[in-house]
């Protein structure tokens, strides 16, 4: 299963993918479902996860658990993409600055990426807002409406791939269950640095089978 971007009327949409294979017409794509309108931000914000989590990794591994270093990677990604907290509540984020609407033909590197404004639906002087909404048991990104989905990092952020990372689950053998997990970071667009990731798969992996907790 991937995402794969439509184009229609100039605005670029996402869809959950999969190839499937035919013994006389060979692979064909199939739609598995709709994601939402795509969104492409750029990287704002010069800020390192130890400055995040405000405390020492050793102290912050130890304390949390798979579920809570996960979202709170995503919730580091997010602030870096020009997101704030909605007052004191981190599990609510607003997007509310210019929207990056590239053309179909360029690239996706953030340099290339052409920023206007956006306006809110039936309102002409609004700014455009993205919600996102990240708790254990509410994992949702929208345009305070509908579903919606985030490029972030040459990847995408919205509600599939998000539950895919945060609620990961796998009754793979090790090295597999390792590759599983990599693959739902890397296609919801949240990097992490190897070290980290180890410390995380650790968390996750049982040979009984593994789940993010």
């Amino acid at each position: 299963m991937f995402i794969r971007v439509k184009w229609i009327k100039n605005q670029p949409y996402a869809y959950r993918v999969s190839n499937r294979w035919r013994k006389k017409k060979g692979t064909k794509q199939e739609v598995k479902g709709y994601l939402g309108r795509v969104y492409y931000l750029n990287n704002v914000k010069e800020l390192s996860f130890e400055e995040f989590i405000g405390n020492s990794m050793v102290e912050y591994l130890k304390n949390n658990s798979a579920r809570a270093i996960i979202l709170d990677l995503i919730r580091y990604e997010l602030l870096k993409h020009g997101f704030v907290y909605k007052g004191n509540n981190k599990n609510i984020l607003f997007y509310t600055n210019d929207i990056i609407t590239p053309t179909k033909s360029e690239s996706l590197g953030e340099n290339n990426l052409k920023s206007e404004s956006s306006k809110n639906d039936g309102s002409k002087t609004g700014s455009f807002k993205i919600k996102v909404e990240i708790a254990p048991s509410i994992l949702s990104i929208t345009d305070t409406k509908k579903p919606i989905v985030l490029a972030l990092n040459k990847d995408y952020l919205c509600n599939y791939t998000i539950r895919e990372l945060a609620k990961f689950k796998s009754h793979s053998e090790e090295e597999e269950c390792g590759k599983e997990l990599a693959k739902a970071f890397i296609s919801a667009g949240i990097p992490v640095v190897p070290s980290l990731f180890i410390e995380i798969f650790n968390k996750i992996y049982s040979p009984r089978g593994s789940y993010v907790r």
